[in-house]
């Protein structure tokens, strides 16, 4: 998949880009952090003083959960999609205190980038200033050609930064960082899902001292919520500035989460002997930090919650021999272990966590399932096979009525010069393979 890089420049010289959601899989993605705001705004909600917070709101809404119609012009692949985005800040008593609207048309130059064939996300980045308070955001996303609506909220509790002398901004989950020249570059993870952040992430947020210098235990704890464990504990020490301090806290891979909610807490303390939090160093705590983490791996769960069906689905990558030797298994968990054991035999990378071959083989199921219905499932049609089996065509000739007798056809041309065409042969879309008349090839997995 390809990074959609966008540059958005905050205060203190750090760069947020690469605002890139793993996994695709929700109707759009919605994140909110609050900082201390420096400076007065015509916009803040506490006009008279230099109190207020900042709260930055990401939002981004991939191309393939949008609907897009054709423009009647002179190139016939050009499409659209329209949406309309509203954000509220509401406080406790559900009274309305600030609304941001935002219209956008998004543009695909061909039906496939119309439907997320290049990965591609729309994006709104909108710094909202705020008094002191608790509030509920709510972020709906009305798809206007489909008449749809999707909705995400949040809570979050903005304080008054300028009481206190040592104080934290909320917490923001990054992909990435790079260091260059002393400014950094971050890939923000605008979701709450890290699960499919194999190799680890980080926790950034701002510290922001008025007192002198200070040398600082950093304290990370990751707790499941439902047990109410610790599941990982970390600590560091950082020398903390007068001013504003970023600071990036590393999270590693391998941490086993909870099946529901955790919680990510950093802690800044003022003691050079504690190792973790306990009741003694409670007091000691300067400032502290906390938000809500999931982690659901889309593929994973795809699979555990109907491995029938994706063993069925292995159609165009395994044998009917291998298939049925998968499902002649005594029970469940040998079933399982012969559906893992094929798929590690086609990965790429066996050294790491991640299966590529399998991620890019169930990811073109579910773009078939999408985008090539008929009177069955998407990945049971002959585009839905084709697609399955070699992926994105270079080009798409659609050809309306020009058959001899009136019928739609569809020209699927591959890097090779490989080309499939399919005619609808009941109007309503139902396109058959015309030529050849059959495939017998698999798939493989090409980086």
């Amino acid at each position: 998949m390809k990074k959609l890089t966008i540059l958005i420049i905050i205060f203190y010289c750090s760069i947020f880009t690469n605002l890139w959601p793993q996994e695709p899989k929700e109707d759009f993605y919605f994140d909110a952090i609050v900082f201390k705001n420096f400076f007065n705004d015509n916009d803040s909600n506490d006009n008279n003083s230099n109190n207020s917070a900042r709260i930055d709101i990401y939002v981004a809404i991939p191309n393939e959960r949008l609907s897009f119609t054709q423009i009647n012009s002179n190139n016939d692949n050009v499409y659209r999609a329209s949406y309309e985005l509203t954000i509220t800040i509401s406080d406790v008593e559900n009274n309305r205190v600030i609304t941001r609207r935002f219209t956008r048309n998004v543009v695909a130059n061909s039906f496939l980038e119309s439907q997320g064939s290049n990965a591609e996300f729309s994006h709104i980045q909108e710094q909202i200033y705020i008094a002191p308070g608790n509030y509920r955001i709510r972020a709906v996303l009305r798809d206007v050609i489909a008449q749809r609506e999707f909705e995400k909220s949040r809570m979050i509790t903005v304080i008054n930064f300028s009481q206190f002398p040592f104080v934290a901004s909320s917490i923001m989950l990054v992909s990435s960082i790079e260091e260059n020249a002393g400014k950094y570059t971050i890939s923000p993870h605008i979701s709450d899902n890290i699960g499919n952040l194999l190799e680890g992430y980080f926790a950034f947020l701002e510290v922001y001292n008025s007192d002198d210098a200070k040398k600082i235990k950093v304290i990370t704890e990751i707790k499941d919520n439902e047990l109410n464990r610790t599941i990982y504990s970390d600590t560091i020490t950082k020398n903390i500035a007068n001013g504003t301090n970023q600071i990036y806290v590393r999270i590693p891979e391998g941490i086993i989460y909870g099946v529901k909610t955790n919680m990510i807490r950093i802690s800044f303390v003022e003691t050079v002997e504690a190792e973790f939090l306990t009741n003694e160093t409670q007091n000691n705590i300067l400032a502290a930090a906390q938000r809500s983490i999931r982690c659901v791996s889309f593929l994973t769960n795809r699979i555990a919650a109907d491995l029938p069906t994706a063993i069925r689905q292995m159609r165009y990558v395994a044998s009917t021999r291998e298939i049925n030797f998968i499902n002649e298994a005594p029970n469940d968990a040998e079933k399982l272990r012969r559906f893992e054991a094929f798929w590690d035999a086609l990965d790429p990378t066996p050294h790491t966590k991640r299966n590529e071959a399998m991620e890019e083989y169930y990811h073109r199921i579910d773009f078939a399932n999408k985008n090539f219905k008929s009177y069955a499932e998407g990945w049971l049609t002959d585009r839905g096979q084709v697609f399955i089996v070699f992926g994105q065509p270079q080009s798409i000739d659609r050809n309306n009525r020009s058959m001899a007798d009136n019928r739609t056809f569809e020209r699927w041309t591959y890097r090779n010069n490989r080309s499939f065409i399919f005619v609808d042969v009941s109007g309503f879309g139902d396109f058959r393979l015309y030529s050849p008349t059959m495939i017998s090839d698999k798939y493989r997995y090409e980086e």
